[in-house]
């Protein structure tokens, strides 16, 4: 089996529990991004998305087992995280991402991956897509860019699941659900990394956190 580059960063392991969407509520109209520089810690929660087994859809390639890219900010958050949060990534804020303009996967051959998102609740949509890992210059895509990808792919799925029927209980526990047909501008979302650590060693899934403001 293949080693990994020494430019993909070592394993963050999340072991924070299964929790609710409704942590995710944010208040005012101020950008997430002003909001995690301002806010106390004590007033941000942070809601890891769960992830879940993953099988191959089909056609697929290989990867080592463990293949894991970290996203960091330069700096870390006023609650000392260092997640990066998507607006800042819509953003093009390329200065904020550690090693932002570093290629990865130059270490192999292959020129896509397949990428999934089990959101609680949708994972009926069984919702995946493969994603570049090559620019238009025949060249591995930088940290920063893949990062904008992901944001991307979650994009997509977003507006998926405003159109489908969510699947979860309408109630996990006493402070709501995961349901994604509401409006999604009172929520916000931070990219910690992309794996392909549970199920099928060829299916990515990215580790992202949901940031509620109390």
């Amino acid at each position: 089996m293949a080693s990994i580059p020494r430019n993909l960063h070592p394993v963050h392991v999340n072991t924070s529990s299964y929790s609710s969407l409704a942590h995710a509520v944010t208040g005012g109209n101020t950008s997430s991004q002003t909001r995690v520089g301002t806010k106390s810690p004590y007033l941000i929660r942070r809601t890891p998305v769960p992830t879940a087994a993953t099988s191959s859809s089909g056609r697929t390639l290989l990867w080592p087992r463990h293949t894991v890219v970290v996203f960091e900010r330069v700096s870390p958050t006023c609650d000392g995280s260092r997640a990066v949060p998507f607006s800042e990534i819509k953003q093009g804020r390329i200065d904020l991402l550690r090693n932002g303009s570093e290629p990865i996967f130059s270490g192999f051959s292959q020129c896509y991956i397949e990428f999934k998102i089990l959101w609680p609740g949708y994972r009926h949509l069984d919702w995946h897509c493969n994603l570049d890992l090559i620019d238009g210059n025949g060249k591995p895509i930088t940290r920063f860019e893949f990062a904008r990808t992901i944001v991307g792919a979650y994009e997509r799925f977003f507006e998926r699941a405003r159109r489908s029927r969510y699947g979860g209980p309408e109630k996990e526990n006493a402070r709501g659900s995961w349901d994604l047909s509401g409006d999604l501008s009172r929520y916000a979302f931070a990219l910690k990394s992309v794996h392909n650590r549970d199920g099928h060693e060829g299916v990515f899934q990215a580790d992202v956190e949901i940031i509620s403001y109390c």
